[in-house]
């Protein structure tokens, strides 16, 4: 069941407002002091185990066909 406003304490709504400012502040401050040449170092563990060797779709590519074939 959904909560309208009238049924929302309002310490929630309080609360879920200042986590919420909290958040924006947090964000904000994360990508102006973001070292860009640290985001574009390779991780150790990727997105797919060692050296995070998913690079997407790219035309012209090689290699096995989607589904196995």
């Amino acid at each position: 069941m959904v909560r309208t406003g009238w049924q929302i304490p309002i310490t929630e709504r309080i609360s879920n407002f200042f986590l919420t400012i909290w958040g924006l502040i947090y964000l904000f401050f994360a990508t102006i002091f973001t070292d860009p040449k640290k985001l574009k170092e390779k991780n150790k563990f990727g997105a797919s185990g060692f050296g995070g060797n998913i690079h997407g779709i790219r035309r012209g590519g090689n290699g096995p066909a989607m589904g196995g074939g």
